[in-house]
């Protein structure tokens, strides 16, 4: 018996030790001017199961939560100086339950709130939508199930850049659905997984694929692929995961990012960074400061991670404190090197007690980052850290300064994380467009700088997908032709000819890919029908008059 008991000591400490080989050193910042707190306006004592989420549009911010069985949404129109409430409804759920909830502000001022309810008999994912503030909310149910076997529930959604809202959730049956909205309806999918009490990530990038991290609790941490014009999924076992959460972003070079808890013993986990390549290659490591200490995540084992579009990490978590372990605190991580190194900025709040498995959210506008909480008082709570600077950005294009990336970070600064480039990134990951013949079809005349676009799918909506090039330029990506009108400015020059290049991702049920476009300058607008295959390009000539 003790040989045994020996045997799979020595194995556990291996698994540990290879666990926790690689590390990425972090910096506590001590400068205390960083962090300034809002005070809401209606102060509201939460209990241990309401939860919360937050959504920043510029000036704009949305927090929304739950106190009991009411739902409340919180909004500011100066970045948080004063505050506005409004009471959404009542929701169902079973007492001290904790159902997780979210806030999207869609690009087209579409405003959505997603929230599960619990019957008992049945466990339903519930859609509120208001496409203008001057409307009453819609409501409607995503999906539904009566198959109530575990009482897990987990939540995630994003918007990309062509305005689609992805989310990813499952109701503790053993399946992950993932829904797309879309012309004011939901398309959804599903797939079986192995255990119930998993957590789920989310990220729908520029690589034409969606992503989906799932975090079993002490067993393995996989990630669901798909294209995006597919309904099959990949699911690949990547690493192993400590405990059921975990949070995904796409890096500004193609990569991914997980932010999860090492399966190791102990009460306390270690952050664990899981990266992917543009190879496909995973590593995992976890944050340690000056000190070799672990920042671990405690009885709080939940994360939240975002990339902005300069390349910049955000991470934040309640951490253990790893001088007194028995506290816990708030905390904002941050990198400019792709996770090699961070700084850390916590609240030095003690928050001991707080109740588990919530959530701190993150959102950042063009000047600041935000986190969202719950205070040692239960209280709903909103830090701001001031320093990033995203103004002249495009928020759907990532991108990175790769000199600044690699430089070495020895203080915070309050400069510019990357520079403004002066032109759009050459799409790597698009296919390359003069692969394909390319037939001019029409000609547009101009002075102007600057030419609206819009397109549409030409009479039946089919399922074409197009790219737009403009000089070679990728202007809008894998974009999926609607009845809808979509429109985009695009900058030309007025002085030369420009060559406006539609590249069919895919032809629909009637091929060709035929787009009804039109073109829009200060003076006057043209209508086009362009049509492009999968083996030849239309495009449109934009030139200055002669």
């Amino acid at each position: 018996m003790f040989p045994r008991f020996c045997f799979f000591s020595i194995l556990f400490l291996l698994f540990e030790a290879s666990t926790l080989g690689q590390v990425a050193k972090v910096i506590d910042l001590q400068q205390k001017h960083l962090l300034k707190s809002f005070k809401l306006d209606r102060e509201e004592v939460l209990s241990d199961c309401d939860v919360l989420s937050l959504e920043v549009k510029d000036k704009e911010l949305y927090l929304f939560y739950s106190v009991g069985k009411k739902l409340f949404l919180r909004q500011s129109d100066d970045k948080g100086t004063s505050w506005k409430e409004e009471f959404i409804g009542f929701f169902v759920h079973e007492l001290n339950e904790q159902l997780p909830l979210k806030v999207i502000k869609g690009e087209n001022g579409y405003l959505h709130l997603l929230h599960f309810e619990h019957t008992g008999q049945e466990k339903r994912l519930v859609h509120r939508i208001r496409t203008n503030p001057s409307l009453d909310w819609y409501t409607q149910t995503v999906y539904g199930t009566s198959e109530v076997t575990n009482n897990y529930f987990d939540l995630e959604a994003q918007e990309d850049c062509n305005g689609n809202l992805f989310i990813a959730f499952h109701l503790g049956e053993g399946l992950v659905h993932q829904a797309t909205y879309k012309s004011l309806k939901w398309e959804s999918l599903h797939f079986k997984v192995a255990q119930a009490d998993i957590g789920l990530g989310l990220s729908t990038g520029f690589d034409r694929k969606l992503h989906i991290a799932i975090a079993e609790n002490k067993g393995h941490l996989h990630l669901a692929t798909r294209y995006l014009q597919d309904e099959r999924f990949t699911l690949t076992k990547i690493g192993e995961s400590g405990s059921p959460y975990c949070s995904l972003a796409q890096t500004s070079d193609g990569g991914l990012l997980i932010s999860g808890t090492a399966f190791v013993a102990g009460r306390d986990k270690p952050i664990q960074i899981s990266k992917m390549d543009r190879s496909g290659n995973w590593k995992h490591f976890t944050l340690q400061n000056s000190d070799s200490a672990h920042f671990a995540l405690g009885s709080y084992k939940r994360s939240t991670l975002r990339v902005d579009q300069s390349g910049r990490l955000h991470l934040a978590a309640y951490l253990t404190d790893y001088k007194t372990s028995s506290k816990k605190s708030l905390c904002y991580l941050f990198s400019n090197t792709g996770g090699s190194s961070w700084f850390a900025q916590s609240l030095k709040q003690d928050i001991y007690g707080y109740p588990k498995n919530n959530v701190p959210h993150l959102d950042f506008n063009e000047t600041n980052v935000f986190v969202a909480y719950k205070n040692r008082d239960r209280q709903p709570q909103l830090v701001v850290f001031p320093g990033v600077n995203l103004k002249g950005l495009p928020p759907c294009l990532p991108r990175k300064n790769p000199q600044h990336v690699n430089q070495v970070i020895t203080k915070q600064t309050a400069s510019r994380i990357v520079d403004v480039p002066k032109r759009l990134p050459k799409p790597k990951e698009i296919g390359n467009p003069n692969k394909r013949k390319t037939r001019i079809q029409a000609e547009f005349v101009t002075r102007n700088a600057f030419v609206k676009l819009m397109l549409r799918d030409n009479r039946e909506v089919d399922g074409d997908t197009v790219s737009v090039f403009l000089n070679g330029q990728c202007v809008l990506h894998a974009y999926g032709l609607q009845s809808k009108t979509f429109v985009r400015t695009i900058e030309i020059d007025p002085t030369k000819k420009n060559e406006l290049l539609l590249y069919a991702e895919t032809e629909g049920r009637l091929p060709p890919c035929t787009v009804a476009l039109s073109l829009r300058d200060s003076k006057r607008k043209q209508d086009f029908i362009i049509q492009s295959s999968m083996k030849e390009n239309g495009a449109i000539q934009l030139r200055p008059p002669r």
